[in-house]
């Protein structure tokens, strides 16, 4: 409502209904919300605007917020509700309000702009992000294939042709020390009798292949015998010729 005072002209800030949800503005042009509301409410509407109209909406800062919702007739930047120190400005096409603007001169703008960010950063190949508004925090979700890795930034990016030692976590031997040791016949690890599966008797056990026998050849000078069987069948008796046997005869 205009009104004239001293001879100029000006606004008189009205506050909206506190339980109207689509509340009138053809009567003014500066309006506070309402403050005495018993609980949260949403605003899906501003009735009785002309074409042309331009409404100022000022928070009261009330103990239970009024929202003023994007969508329908309202063409809004996102929900705007009230909250210390806000304003939303709009104007009336005939049809639909659409939003000039708005402010929030409480110093904190922490949640506009986590909601800014939230929406510039966009899910891609691989990675999608998670905001958590009540939290606010935005998280990275990463599922990458091999074949979707930015490889061109490291050494390694063929890596079938890549040495260990572009790796991390490798040990301490060399390349050269690894092959001097595999080449060592002089039994670098001190192998024991145990390890290879020879027992104290001297046979050598794990299978048909291959069975030694040795002792002592006594005081009678009795002969010895190794037996090397071919296959799976029992080692031939000692002292015999059969074909794929080898004797060998201990003298005293």
């Amino acid at each position: 409502m205009v009104e004239q005072h001293s001879g100029f002209a000006y606004y008189r800030i009205i506050t909206l209904g506190n339980d109207d949800l689509t509340p009138t503005v053809g009567i003014g042009g500066i309006f506070k919300t309402a403050t005495a509301h018993g609980a949260a409410r949403n605003i899906t509407m501003f009735d009785d605007g002309v074409a042309g109209q331009v409404i100022f909406i000022i928070s009261s800062n009330p103990a239970n917020a009024t929202t003023i919702v994007d969508g329908g007739n309202l063409l809004i930047n996102g929900d705007w509700t009230d909250a210390a120190d806000k304003t939303l400005t709009l104007v009336f096409d005939g049809v639909n309000w659409y939003e000039l603007g708005r402010n929030d001169l409480s110093g904190d703008l922490t949640e506009e702009i986590d909601d800014r960010v939230a929406a510039l950063i966009q899910n891609g190949t691989g990675i999608t992000w998670t905001y958590n508004d009540a939290a606010g925090t935005l998280t990275a979700n990463c599922d990458l294939t091999w074949a979707e890795l930015n490889k061109t930034v490291s050494d390694i990016a063929d890596i079938t042709t890549k040495s260990h030692t572009s790796l991390t976590d490798i040990g301490t031997n060399t390349h050269p020390q690894i092959d001097t040791h595999i080449a060592d016949s002089s039994d670098p690890h001190g192998v024991t009798l145990t390890q290879t599966n020879i027992t104290s008797s001297g046979e050598i056990t794990g299978g048909d292949t291959l069975t030694v026998v040795t002792g002592d050849h006594g005081a009678a000078a009795t002969d010895e015998v190794v037996n090397v069987c071919y296959g799976t069948e029992d080692p031939p008796a000692a002292n015999t010729t059969a074909i794929g046997s080898l004797f060998i005869k201990y003298t005293a």
